[in-house]
C-alpha cells in the first residue's frame, strides 16, 4: 500500500507535464538546430519539417530520459506522448528560426 502511494505521489500533474515538455524541447532545440541548419536551407517546407522531425526524435528521446531520471515514475505510454509533444515543439522552433532567417519574398502588384 505504501509503495502504491509513493508511486501515485511521484506522478506529475498537468502543469508539470507541460513544463517537462518545454524543458525537453528547450534542451533538444539547439542540438537539432545545429544538426539540421546546413541541410534544410534548400528543402521545401514540408521536406524540412520531415527532416527536422526525424532528427528530433532521437535527441528528444535522450533528453527525456535525462530529465526523467530522478523525477518521476512515468509509464511508457505517457513518455511517448511527452516525447511527441516535445518533438513537435522542436520542429516548430527550428522551422520558425529557419523562416525568420530567410529573407521575405515580396510580390509586386500587377
Amino acid at each position: 500500500m505504501i509503495h502504491y502511494l509513493k508511486q501515485l505521489l511521484a506522478r506529475p500533474g498537468r502543469q508539470e507535464l507541460i513544463n517537462l515538455v518545454r524543458q525537453v524541447s528547450d534542451r533538444s532545440f539547439p542540438i537539432v538546430q545545429q544538426q539540421a541548419v546546413s541541410r534544410i536551407g534548400t528543402m521545401s517546407l514540408a521536406e524540412a519539417r520531415g527532416y527536422v522531425r526525424a532528427r528530433a526524435r532521437g535527441v528528444v528521446r535522450r533528453q527525456l530520459e535525462v530529465c526523467l531520471t530522478r523525477r518521476y515514475a512515468i509509464d511508457a505510454a505517457l513518455q511517448e506522448r511527452i516525447g511527441l509533444h516535445a518533438c513537435e515543439r522542436v520542429v516548430h522552433l527550428v522551422i520558425g528560426e529557419m523562416l525568420a532567417a530567410t529573407p521575405a519574398v515580396r510580390r509586386r502588384a500587377a
